[in-house]
């Protein structure tokens, strides 16, 4: 693909999908801290993409400011822009939602579950939990997945383990992936 420019005729010597790659992080960084009613990761993805789009026509690449501040700035105004559009008055459902945490008992009141009278799926599931717990993971990442398990925030776990919150997200990363790969 060509190269984009900006109004000043110089991006960097970068392309869009370079871009597009290089800043995946701080992409993927807001769409974990915030929340958009209706929308799935594909769909922020996207959002992201053609804010980057116009960002490379009207940022000043001979500027103080790097691409990836700007960058950031301007994708935390889009997010916000889709909170406040998703949270107007007219486009509240009539009814009230039920989220799934709202049950004090987590999903079991919420959700039908076809295994949940199943004592041999639940053994299974239980055994595949404690093998994933006791062999495939760290004891930070176990210590972490465990807590996460008992609905603690990550700085509440964080100040229990005593270490810094960006090492328990590290770890609860760290712990999907292989609990990803486990159950393949």
């Amino acid at each position: 693909m060509s190269k984009r420019k900006n109004n000043n005729g110089n991006n960097g010597g970068k392309s869009f999908e370079s871009l597009s790659v290089k800043y995946q992080p701080i992409v993927k960084s807001l769409w974990q801290k915030y929340y958009v009613a209706g929308m799935d990761f594909d769909d922020w993805n996207q959002e992201a993409n053609l804010v980057m789009l116009k960002l490379i026509y009207k940022f000043d690449w001979n500027g103080k400011f790097t691409f990836g501040t700007f960058y950031r700035m301007a994708l935390k105004n889009r997010i916000f822009d889709l909170i406040r559009k998703s949270n107007a008055k007219k486009r509240r459902p009539k009814e009230e939602v039920a989220y799934l945490d709202a049950s004090p008992d987590g999903y079991t009141d919420t959700l039908a579950d076809k295994h949940f009278n199943n004592p041999e799926a639940n053994l299974l599931v239980e055994e595949k939990l404690y093998k994933i717990l006791n062999y495939h993971l760290s004891d930070l990442e176990s210590s972490v997945f465990k807590l996460h398990l008992s609905r603690q925030e990550t700085d509440q776990i964080a100040r229990q383990l005593n270490i810094d919150e960006i090492q328990v997200k590290n770890a609860l990363q760290r712990c999907r992936r292989k609990l990803f790969e486990f159950l393949k």
